[in-house]
């Protein structure tokens, strides 16, 4: 009796896991969340851009007032990264933004994750390459940074 249950549960059990429909794989996007990725990306890249140039006029401009960063300097607001990007002593003559990938949370939600190298100084000290996440929401139509993250890269 107890083989005749157990045979019972496991067939039963085939059943309905053969029956389920596959689970569309996570990585696969939708055309709107490729144009909103290509989107976000770009601006990444007009951020760093921005750190090149040195356009402190770029981030007042471009960042929400509920920025939060975090870097070996702490966890810093929108006043504090302005403050201290326009006064940093750094010279970037060029960078390079690989292995990116946008993961959507929501429509208006998504995690940007990258590696950045960068062929600069800052303080005399060559600028290291890190691994960095930026989450994006969308507000009124417009992609927005509301948090940047940078870890070394080994």
């Amino acid at each position: 009796m107890r083989k005749l249950t157990l045979l019972i549960i496991l067939v039963a059990t085939a059943a309905v896991a053969l029956s389920q429909e596959p689970a569309k794989p996570a990585s696969v996007q939708s055309d709107a969340q490729k144009t909103a990725a290509n989107n976000i990306i770009g601006l990444e890249q007009q951020f760093w851009e921005a750190l090149k140039n040195k356009d402190v006029k770029f981030l007042e401009a471009s960042v929400p007032a509920d920025l939060v960063t975090i870097s070996m300097f702490g966890v810093l607001g929108k006043t504090a990264v302005i403050g201290m990007f326009s006064k940093m002593p750094c010279e970037v003559r060029s960078y390079t933004l690989t292995d990116s990938k946008v993961t959507f949370f929501t429509s208006e939600t998504a995690l940007l994750t990258y590696k950045g190298a960068t062929d600069g100084t800052c303080a005399g000290k060559a600028v290291p390459t890190v691994w960095a996440s930026a989450v994006y929401v969308k507000r009124h139509d417009r992609w927005l940074k509301v948090s940047h993250q940078e870890t070394l890269a080994l």
